[in-house]
């Protein structure tokens, strides 16, 4: 993916980790920071009819297809991991890298590929330096409230660490994934050339282990059961339980707990790895090790 050489700078501070109660549980509050910001985007290329180098796509049916890329455009998308194939007949296929010369489509509806393994959303999710700003680590941008992105969706300032990049070295360095190029240069044709120079808050992923701990499938099952999330859980005012039901996996009940977090794209649904449900989920596993009540849960909205 392509990152710009346009940086933005912003005030910041130091972090302060806070002790809580209960074993495992290390909470970083939140704090302003100074850093730089630049913006990147999911690399094109086009295949070539005649020469080039060959490669081959697995499709999400598990079919194989042949193509050429030139010798750039191969170059490219060695280096960026996840790039947009645009098609002949002008649609675009996101394909993201297995190994040199192999190549998945990625999931339909996803916009990029971060860390090798989970979805970015466009203005959603940041690329970091993840030995200074842990994966799933949220962020705000008080200035960037309101903005209006090419596709007219309006920002609320978060963004969480989603990805990494070989040029983000360093505390308070983020990387805004915009998705596709035509976004890029439509922010960069702004009179400020897409620049944001605001305050930020950063609120590194604080560490939970133990029975909930969020990166494990048990301790996700367990995060879950105590929010009331479990098969036979009910409402303590219900008399006959509405929410029981039979066979309910643990991926249903994650996709319950996603749905009731707007945050959470869709792309992350019915799955722990994604940035943003970690950081919920590590909300939720601190609650529930302090004895607190967590704001959502299967009979309350966000």
């Amino acid at each position: 993916m392509i990152r710009n050489p346009v940086t933005l700078t912003i005030v910041v501070g130091t972090l302060a980790l806070v002790g809580l109660a209960g074993a495992g549980v290390a909470r970083a509050a939140p704090v302003k920071a100074t850093g730089s910001f630049s913006l990147y985007y999911v690399a094109e290329v086009k295949p070539t009819d005649s020469g080039g180098r060959a490669g081959k796509v697995k499709t999400p049916e598990g079919k194989w297809e042949t193509y050429r890329l030139s010798p750039a455009d191969t170059k490219a998308a060695n280096m960026e991991g996840t790039v947009a194939v645009k098609e002949p007949d002008g649609s675009t296929t996101i394909v993201s890298i297995a190994r040199i010369g192999k190549w998945l489509d990625l999931p339909k509806g996803w916009h990029g590929k971060g860390n090798r393994m989970n979805p970015l959303t466009p203005f959603r999710t940041v690329a970091a330096d993840q030995r200074r700003h842990r994966y799933g680590s949220r962020i705000f941008i008080s200035d960037v409230k309101d903005f209006e992105t090419p596709d007219g969706e309006i920002l609320d300032g978060y963004f969480w660490v989603a990805d990494v990049g070989g040029g983000i070295k360093g505390a308070n360095r983020f990387d805004v994934f915009v998705g596709a190029k035509s976004a890029y240069l439509t922010i960069m044709e702004l009179p400020d050339g897409g620049k944001w120079k605001a305050p930020i808050e950063v609120e590194n992923l604080p560490s939970v282990s133990g029975e909930f701990n969020p990166r494990t499938d048990s301790g996700v099952k367990r995060i879950l059961e105590g929010l009331g999330y479990a098969p036979d859980s009910q409402n303590p005012g219900d008399d006959a339980g509405e929410r029981k039901k039979e066979g309910v996996t643990t991926a249903e009940m994650l996709t319950d707990f996603q749905k009731q977090h707007p945050k959470v794209p869709e792309q992350e649904y019915g799955s722990r790895i994604g940035a943003i449900t970690l950081w919920y989920l590590t909300q939720a596993a601190l609650a529930l090790k302090e004895g607190k009540e967590y704001p959502v849960t299967p009979w309350a909205n966000e």
